[in-house]
């Protein structure tokens, strides 16, 4: 699971779509910059300016969830097996069937919250005690839930999404007890003239255990694969140096010969959920200065480490169009709703 951690990669280095940027209005240097003269005539440069620009960028969690979704098995089925130990009374041997219907996902506290639905239908034979010595077959291939009527479990898992200060990411994914739904109504009886029955909710706790005992292992390793993996493939750092050696190269206003330089300073992220999307906000203190002609390209200072929101001077100002690099918008355009 968890392919939302690249996407949030991609979106910390494209920082935003650039058609709709949110926060508040733009500082004056910003919109002077980007009005067009309406004389042949071009206007006084703007002053240079310092500001704190934010972009947000909305992923629908739906898109997310189906992420999740592809990455799980949909079915998964097994043969008769012994259920409780040998000579425990009632004994239940079964087989059975599992389906998964479609994950559900929230945002909250740092995590991502993945609901797993699963449904499975079983057949089982038991046998108990008889109190004159032996055993008595109480079930033959008796079905408990059917693909019609399935038993229900649910598997809620929990990823905490993390990145330190040097920009490292930290995944720790952890799942709880399963949520079983009520056992099926009835009895399990003997035949013939000597008659004792079971109540199927009797025997509900071993068929639980055995069901949880088969799949919690696994998805409890899988889990754990996932986050060493992710936390290995998932460069952010390399990534975002490479947005901020972008930001910082001059790019050309209009037709003219007049240019921007974008000096960022310091760099900080915040992610939350809003509505029915997750929203990645990142945000860059700069200076941003305006020429006539080329500019000779200022040394770009190195990559700092993330800084907290407290720490980011001001309010936070809608970075403009014209100071997102070229080679960043491909990102934008494909993670932007």
């Amino acid at each position: 699971m968890c392919r939302l951690v690249p996407v949030i990669a991609w979106l910390v280095c494209g920082c935003g779509d650039g058609s709709e940027p949110a926060g508040a209005e733009a500082s004056a240097g910003a919109e002077q910059a980007a009005s067009k003269p309406t004389t042949s005539e071009p206007g006084p440069l703007p002053a240079p300016f310092e500001a704190t620009f934010s972009l947000r960028v909305r992923i629908p969690l739906s898109a997310i969830a189906a992420q999740i979704d592809a990455q799980l098995p949909a079915h998964e089925a097994k043969g008769m097996e012994p259920l409780t130990r040998e000579g425990q009374s009632p004994a239940l041997e079964a087989s059975y069937d599992i389906w998964r219907d479609p994950v559900t996902l929230r945002y909250a506290d740092d995590a991502l919250h993945v609901d797993v639905p699963v449904r499975y239908a079983a057949r089982f034979n038991a046998r108990v005690k008889s109190p004159f010595g032996g055993w008595l077959n109480i079930a033959k291939d008796e079905p408990w839930g059917t693909k019609k009527a399935p038993q229900r479990i649910t598997l809620r898992v929990h990823t905490r999404v993390k990145l330190n200060a040097r920009w490292e990411l930290k995944l720790r994914s952890g799942i709880d007890a399963p949520e079983h739904g009520p056992p099926p109504d009835g009895k399990l009886c003997t035949g013939g003239s000597f008659k004792l029955c079971v109540a199927k909710s009797s025997v509900a706790p071993e068929v639980r255990q055995r069901l949880d005992a088969e799949i919690m292992p696994r998805m409890k390793q899988a889990l754990g694969e996932v986050d060493q993996r992710l936390q290995g493939a998932v460069a952010i750092r390399s990534r975002l140096e490479q947005a901020w050696q972008a930001l910082a190269q001059p790019r050309r206003l209009g037709d003219g010969d007049r240019w921007v330089v974008f000096e960022p300073r310091q760099v900080g992220l915040v992610l939350y959920q809003d509505g029915d999307a997750l929203v990645v906000e990142p945000v860059v203190s700069a200076r941003v200065s305006y020429y006539e002609g080329q500019p000779q390209v200022p040394a770009t200072p190195p990559f700092p480490d993330r800084s907290p929101l407290s720490d980011l001077p001001g309010e936070r100002v809608p970075l403009p169009a014209e100071l997102i690099p070229p080679e960043l918008r491909p990102w934008l355009q494909l993670l932007s709703p």
